[in-house]
């Protein structure tokens, strides 16, 4: 069975361009607000799952950035002052869930041990939860400090969250080599 979920990539690769150009959108005609580097990494990102084929640590990246930049969307919708909100909310929301699901697709799906699917599902929802966390403080300290170069500071957690992510794959697939060979 092919596990790499290539039709549902594509799918979600211009979807979520589509959304951004909806959100950007809305963003721009309701509040005035041009989240001008937003939309070019969600496009990026978008283009980028159309390009890469079935490169799985590429794809994986992707996703999970496309995830993260939904999210500041998603937190970018507060400030909109319309009857829209709700609906572009629900659907950034669904976009989340649909790249969980493509994360958990092309990570855990079809392999036979339990384990690995632990170690996955552990992690992804640790990941999320501390993308979202993290992303929910830079977007206050940057509502209350403005821009700034400090808010590069809080991406650390992300990378260490990656860090000990691929630190455990890694002591695992090992772990497997030597109980195969």
């Amino acid at each position: 069975m092919n596990t790499f979920p290539v039709k549902m990539m594509v799918f979600f690769g211009l979807s979520s361009a589509l959304l951004t150009a909806v959100l950007y959108t809305a963003i721009l005609l309701w509040n005035g607000e041009a989240l001008f580097y937003w939309m070019t990494l969600s496009f990026l990102s978008a283009a980028s799952l159309l390009l890469t084929g079935s490169r799985r640590k590429w794809v994986n990246a992707l996703l999970i950035m496309q995830i993260i930049l939904f999210l500041y969307g998603w937190f970018s919708l507060f400030s909109l002052d319309h009857f829209a909100w709700l609906a572009l909310s629900i659907l950034v929301w669904i976009f989340i869930g649909f790249g969980i699901f493509l994360l958990y697709r092309l990570n855990v799906a079809g392999r036979e041990e339990k384990e690995l699917k632990r170690i996955h599902a552990f992690y992804i929802t640790a990941g999320l939860l501390s993308s979202a966390v993290t992303l929910f403080v830079a977007f206050s300290f940057w509502i209350m400090a403005g821009p700034s170069v400090i808010l590069i500071v809080f991406l650390i957690p992300f990378l260490l969250w990656a860090a000990l992510y691929k630190m455990r794959l890694s002591a695992f697939e090992k772990r497997r080599g030597s109980r195969i060979g």
